[in-house]
């Protein structure tokens, strides 16, 4: 039988492709900052009252995240 070898496809074109199907796709468990659905639940993880303002759903105003206290 011999050794198997693991082979990996990393041309430029395999790599361009990849990175534009992962930075493309829309994950359901990410909201990003500057979307409705990223503001309402920003409001709601911080107790106050949600941005009127309006959304581009830009990347670059980041993601919502939850806020981890440490109590010391």
């Amino acid at each position: 039988m011999g050794p198997r070898r693991i082979t990996i496809d990393t041309s430029r074109v395999a790599l361009a492709l990849a990175r534009a199907c992962i930075m493309g796709a829309r994950y359901p468990y990410y909201q990003l900052a500057d979307s409705a659905e990223g503001r309402l639940k920003e409001a709601e993880i911080t107790r106050t009252a949600p941005f009127s303002k309006l959304t581009y759903d830009n990347i670059r105003h980041g993601f919502v995240y939850e806020r981890v206290r440490i109590s010391r």
